[in-house]
């Protein structure tokens, strides 16, 4: 299965896109702060991260920067409501998407399909998934 860790504090976004990602057939996991998210990291092989980047604890960018310094370095979606951010390129973040809030979920979930391709073949023992 494609599994996808989703990183953000508030709730109510988690439950939206959880169960919107979930009906288009990817495992979702969760993570409410970036603590969570290097504890899911720790014990699930990620394939795609979806991240806020203002959280409380760890936010966003320290976990882009984990990430990329991981030997997987799994495609990262970024989701912000924070209009700093939402002026920030990919490049400069070091992401592949920056999205802003509220998300449009078809835009996303293209992004998600488009990314998966990537995901899968930057790590061949990905596709046992």
């Amino acid at each position: 299965m494609k599994t996808i860790l989703l990183v953000d504090d508030d709730i109510f976004i988690v439950r939206a896109l959880q169960a919107v990602l979930a009906r288009a057939g990817y495992d979702v996991h969760i993570a409410r702060n970036g603590m969570q998210a290097l504890a899911v990291l720790d014990t699930t092989a990620i394939q795609l991260v979806i991240t806020d980047l203002r959280m409380p604890d760890l936010g966003g960018p320290e976990i882009i920067e984990v990430l990329r310094s991981h030997s997987q370095q799994p495609p990262i979606i970024v989701i912000s409501g924070d209009v700093r951010a939402r002026s920030m390129t990919e490049s400069l973040l070091k992401v592949d998407v920056v999205l802003s809030k509220p998300v449009n979920t078809h835009e996303l979930l293209a992004h998600v399909s488009r990314l998966f391709p990537r995901a899968f073949n930057s790590d061949p023992a990905r596709n046992l998934n």
